[in-house]
């Protein structure tokens, strides 16, 4: 028998960063009719009366819509045709007699807001009005009877932001690769309409990172071996809601892939 696999991942409220970090796993057993499915959990953070539209293929915000909240997802599994391509592709045979539709689909709708897909790979999610605690919504992709088969479950936190403050906003591109042995230095920019003081953390930087806690600046001088971090989470606050910059990539290049 095969064991579900649960993997919780990262977590952008800033109350909840230091505890989810590294995030936890746990086992248990899941028989879907005749299929052992894998269950992946995903944990985003968002501000009340806005909405969010997650990429069910990557299990990120998508940051360029309108929302002004912020979702933190990072996988280590792609997912699509589980290899990290876009897949709705049928399988079978050529007249489709016992064919497989392979696609996304809502299993459990959230308690307290609406869901609805807007495309063949996203959702989207909002929350009631006022409403700020905790929500969840699950997905499936592809049929039961195809191998690939796996659900995903993403629990909602929705962050109270206190009337007639307005949230910092923080922007920027972080370099994506340096080499080995090479300088770091990436500054961003953020500001808060109200004129509240601002702090930063940062999840999922390497060691040698450093990060000033009042500008945000990010800096340090890359170990001599080739390297990979996924999904560093800058995170800005105003002492009352956390927005986050796009999460992003570095890669450490050595000498000779320069």
């Amino acid at each position: 028998m095969m064991n579900k696999k649960y993997k919780i991942l990262g977590v952008s409220a800033i109350t909840a960063l230091m505890l989810a970090l590294n995030g936890c796993g746990g086992v248990g057993d899941n028989n879907v009719g005749d299929t052992y499915a894998d269950v992946w959990e995903y944990k985003i953070s968002m501000l009340e009366d806005t909405f969010i539209d997650v990429d069910l293929i990557t299990h990120r915000k998508i940051y360029d819509n309108n929302t002004s909240s912020s979702a933190t997802t990072t996988n280590d599994t792609a997912v699509g045709g589980l290899d990290g391509t876009e897949d709705n592709s049928t399988l079978g045979g050529e007249d489709g007699t016992s064919a497989i539709s392979k696609s996304y689909n809502i299993l459990e709708y959230p308690s307290h807001g609406s869901l609805e897909m807007v495309d063949n790979t996203i959702v989207r999610y909002t929350p009631d009005d006022d409403y700020n605690q905790t929500d969840s919504f699950k997905v499936s992709y592809s049929s039961l009877d195809d191998p690939n088969y796996a659900e995903f479950l993403y629990k909602i936190t929705i962050q109270d932001v206190e009337e007639g403050n307005t949230p910092p906003t923080i922007s920027g591109k972080p370099t994506t690769e340096i080499t080995e042995g090479q300088e770091y230095h990436f500054k961003p920019k953020a500001s808060d309409e109200d004129g509240d003081t601002l702090s930063f953390v940062i999840s999922n930087a390497p060691a040698w990172m450093e990060l000033n806690n009042t500008t945000g600046e990010l800096s340090g001088k890359a170990d001599k071996t080739p390297s990979e971090f996924h999904d560093i989470t800058l995170i800005v606050s105003d002492g009352d809601v956390d927005v986050e910059l796009e999460p992003f990539d570095l890669k450490v290049l050595s000498l000779d892939e320069e």
